[in-house]
């Protein structure tokens, strides 16, 4: 079913991207069926903004957003999830090294590299996970079974590590 999890900013927030420019998000998911958009994390308010989402293909996408817009985009065009499998996914975000960086189970799938600034300012909103931040008819349809956010960027040695031990 549908899950949608409000969270205090305070615990997780995009702010620490905006503090320290580097910033990772890790989750495992299970999808019951890719029949619409759904929005894994969203967080976002006047000039900050990250959103992940799954499509109705099973690919995945990241936004993240400053002052100027869009920042950093990564868009997958191949079927990275499945319905009924977990998925581990994982999110880098290094703001001075101009690098987003996408991984599912283990695998590194893509990311972007320059040409976008920053996180420019934080955000006092909560973080939803499994819904989009006040937009309707893009809630998670299975289960997310578990978030962390670290305020570094994990290496690909500790990406690997951590889906080796699920």
């Amino acid at each position: 079913g549908n899950v949608a999890k409000y969270y205090d900013s305070a615990a997780l927030s995009t702010t620490q991207a905006g503090a320290t420019g580097v910033i990772t998000w890790e989750l495992i998911c299970r999808a019951d069926s890719f029949t619409a958009l759904g929005y894994l994390l969203d967080q976002r308010v006047a000039n900050t903004q990250i959103i992940m989402y799954v499509d109705t293909g099973g690919e995945i996408g990241v936004n993240i957003m400053g002052a100027s817009g869009v920042v950093a985009s990564f868009y997958d065009a191949t079927s990275d999830m499945s319905v009924d499998t977990d998925s581990h996914v994982v999110v880098t975000y290094d703001r001075d090294a101009q690098e987003l960086e996408v991984w599912v189970n283990g695998v590194y799938i893509g990311g972007k590299a320059g040409g976008f600034s920053g996180v420019t300012s934080s955000t006092t909103n909560d973080c939803i996970i499994g819904a989009g931040n006040g937009s309707g008819g893009q809630g998670w349809n299975g289960a997310i079974c578990s978030l962390a956010i670290y305020p570094t960027v994990l290496t690909d040695t500790q990406i690997a590590d951590h889906y080796a031990a699920l």
